[in-house]
């Protein structure tokens, strides 16, 4: 009777271990799927030739990194030269330039401790995390100084800057990340 119980015990641990383990597993793919999924819409967004892909590319991104933090990480080390590139090639779309703005101020923290505008509770805020990235920013500044030029054109008088309130809000927040 009390080997019955045991192997009875036994057999329920070893479920209850081969679920949290299987849980664990489909946690860790999710996560390693949400960073393979950043890689191709950033290399969709580099390669596509119509805005209205674009448009739809930086709008599942957005989605994506408010909601994943291992995706802000990955859009973070990949993803800045091409997302800089967009601000520059298509400054006049609006939906285009407001949406990498919001992708851009997603995934860099604010580095006076502030949560990311989008997603309070998310990604709690490290000195590691921020120190990678803007080491990483300030490389794509370094590397293409008209970047930085670009971002604070945007906040002066049409028609050389941008109109849009939420334009110049966004670019406001990623300007306010560099100091």
């Amino acid at each position: 009777m009390l080997g019955r119980i045991a192997k009875g015990v036994g057999g329920f641990a070893k479920g209850v271990a081969g679920a949290a383990l299987g849980e664990a597993r489909s946690a860790l793919t999710a996560l390693r799927s949400d960073e393979n999924e950043v890689e191709s819409l950033l290399n969709q967004l580099s390669e596509a030739a119509v805005i209205e892909s674009r448009r739809k590319i930086l709008n599942q991104l957005k989605e994506l990194v408010i909601k994943s933090p291992k995706a802000q990480l990955e859009a973070q080390s990949i993803g800045l030269p091409i997302l800089f590139h967009t601000l520059l090639e298509d400054r006049n779309d609006l939906d285009v330039l407001r949406s990498t703005l919001e992708v851009l101020v997603s995934i860099l923290p604010d580095p006076h401790g502030n949560p990311p505008s989008s997603s309070p509770d998310d990604l709690p805020q490290s000195p590691l995390l921020s120190n990678n990235s803007l080491i990483a920013l300030e490389g794509v500044l370094a590397r293409q100084p008209m970047h930085l030029a670009h971002l604070t054109s945007l906040l002066e008088d049409e028609p050389i800057g941008c109109g849009d309130l939420y334009v110049q809000l966004y670019d406001i927040q990623l300007l306010t990340r560099l100091v």
